[in-house]
């Protein structure tokens, strides 16, 4: 009688390198995957502090833009022509919005005093080092004591702050008057960093109310 033994057979060098090609295939699709994940993931951080900044930033001015319409100190409001990025040169300060005020008797304000003299605002942009960008600062003031200024930074990727003043009737880009304005239209424009930089506006509408 004839007697069949089966031997284990292994795989053969084709099986072998298909079955490597397949692991390559599989893994690099899930390298792509977990990339693309993790990229979308750093993408959307950024994009909310961009977001959180901007929203700190314009509350921050709004604050300031407030109190000068409330009070009504003549001369109050001081807003200039607008500057974008490229206008502002090398090393140099554009003022963009001055505001003078009294400091409420209740409590300091963003590093407000407490005294009977009136207290100096302004908002202004520089270039930063990537020269694409503007750092808008807060700068303060109280009475003459201009030596005595206390600079606050406010926002460090800001391409523009715009302002529109409103009269009762139209609108303007500038404010030399001695009143102050019936409103204020305040916006920030800002760049995201990394490879593809997008631009976002913030607007809020200030009044005395």
């Amino acid at each position: 009688m004839d007697t069949f033994v089966r031997t284990a057979r292994g795989l053969t060098l084709i099986e072998m390198l298909g079955a490597m090609v397949v692991s390559a295939v599989i893994l690099g699709s899930a390298w792509q995957l977990l990339h693309s994940g993790m990229r979308s993931y750093h993408h959307g951080l950024q994009e909310v502090r961009m977001t959180q900044a901007a929203r700190t930033s314009l509350h921050i001015v709004t604050q300031d833009v407030q109190r000068a319409l409330s009070s009504g100190v003549p001369h109050g409001i001081t807003g200039l022509a607008p500057q974008p990025a490229p206008v502002v040169p090398e090393g140099a300060r554009s003022e963009r919005l001055a505001l003078r005020l009294f400091p409420a008797v209740s409590g300091a304000h963003l590093g407000a005093e407490q005294s009977g003299q009136p207290q100096y605002i302004r908002y202004v942009l520089s270039p930063v080092a990537d020269r694409t960008t503007l750092a808008l600062r807060r700068v303060v003031a109280s009475g003459d004591a201009a030596h005595n200024e206390r600079s606050l930074l406010v926002h460090e990727h800001l391409h523009a702050l715009q302002t529109r003043y409103f009269d009762g009737q139209t609108w303007s880009d500038t404010w030399q008057h001695a009143a102050v304005p019936r409103a204020v239209e305040i916006t920030l424009v800002v760049q995201s960093g990394g490879a593809r930089p997008r631009t976002s506006r913030f607007a809020t509408l200030v009044t005395a109310e």
